[in-house]
């Protein structure tokens, strides 16, 4: 009865500390994306629309993805699964639009950098901040 009761931790044990490793690389692969700059946002305050920025950016999303295959889903809790599948639709989409040659029609009539102008507007007040902002 002892060997099994040690069997049955031993068990435990190993599945919980696969569980919590999924959940960390998981959590890794997410902070890495959300720190990741694509570009100077204050080089470029409209977007940059570049065919060497889409494959940039698809290589990156194709080396997440690929980190993504490693984690095992069943080791994940249920928020942290759809999280994982959201995800890997998010990276395969910027993947698909480096593919499709997305960067040939970026304004688009509801979608492109035109459409949050008004977002964007800052203020206004003399040469220098009308310059910049050009």
């Amino acid at each position: 009865m002892k060997k099994l009761f040690n069997l049955a931790l031993a068990f435990y044990c190993v599945s919980f500390l696969s569980a919590q490793e999924a959940s960390e690389k998981l959590d890794s692969i997410i902070s890495k994306i959300e720190d990741h700059k694509a570009y100077d946002r204050e080089e470029f305050p409209l977007g940059l629309y570049t065919e060497n920025y889409y494959k940039e950016e698809s290589e990156f999303a194709e080396k997440q993805l690929e980190q993504l295959q490693d984690i095992k889903i069943d080791s994940l809790n249920e928020t942290e699964q759809i999280s994982l599948e959201m995800l890997k639709f998010k990276l395969q989409e910027t993947i698909d639009r480096y593919k499709y040659e997305s960067y040939l029609n970026p304004l688009l009539s509801d979608s492109g950098f035109h459409l949050s102008l008004a977002y964007q507007v800052r203020d206004l007040n003399n040469y220098d901040q009308v310059k910049a902002y050009l």
